[in-house]
């Protein structure tokens, strides 16, 4: 009997992986038909990238399932799930920061984890068993392009100096098929 990845320690994992797309890739949560689903309907690669891109995705999209309705006030209890998963795994808070966010104790912040882990759980295997209704988009105002685009972005200032050298070497790099050493 194959066991399923979606369990609460290896939801654990990839929010301990939130900042490694790569890492995220390779769990076994990644090859999961929901995530698979979403990788192909992004047009990502089936490269661990374009797997944890899907993952953190669908990720994204759970925590913003749990998130209740108005602004966040970390002094009340329905919020505490969302902000612990939030704060601790894609803000990089330590438990002791959390305890003194959210005024509680530290037994009280282990069972609200806990809790909140298994929550997130509980959803992506309900998405997971039941794909009818997808869930929302992460953005609704801007689509998602097709494949990412991983580049940084073109800085805003031109070239100053040594532009003949930078003319040269795209000339070179363009027009020639033959290797150049730099």
């Amino acid at each position: 009997m194959e066991v399923s990845p979606l369990v609460r320690p290896a939801i654990h994992q990839a929010l301990k992986a939130w900042h490694n797309t790569r890492r995220l890739g390779e769990l076994p949560l990644a090859q999961i038909p929901l995530v698979e689903t979403h990788r192909q309907k992004q047009g990502y690669q089936p490269t661990s990238t374009g797997r944890g891109l899907a993952l953190r995705e669908t990720l994204q999209r759970a925590l913003d399932a749990l998130k209740p309705d108005g602004e966040p006030d970390p002094l009340e209890k329905r919020w505490r799930p969302y902000l612990l998963l939030t704060e601790r795994y894609l803000n990089g808070r330590s438990p002791d920061y959390l305890i003194e966010l959210l005024g509680i104790a530290r037994s009280t912040f282990d069972h609200t984890q806990t809790e909140a882990l298994e929550t997130l759980t509980d959803l992506l295997r309900q998405w997971a068993h039941n794909p009818a209704p997808p869930p929302p988009p992460l953005f609704a105002s801007s689509p998602l392009p097709p494949s990412p685009f991983l580049a940084p972005p073109l800085p805003t200032h031109t070239l100053i100096g040594r532009t003949a050298l930078f003319d040269e070497l795209k000339t070179h790099l363009l027009n020639e098929h033959r290797p150049l050493a730099l």
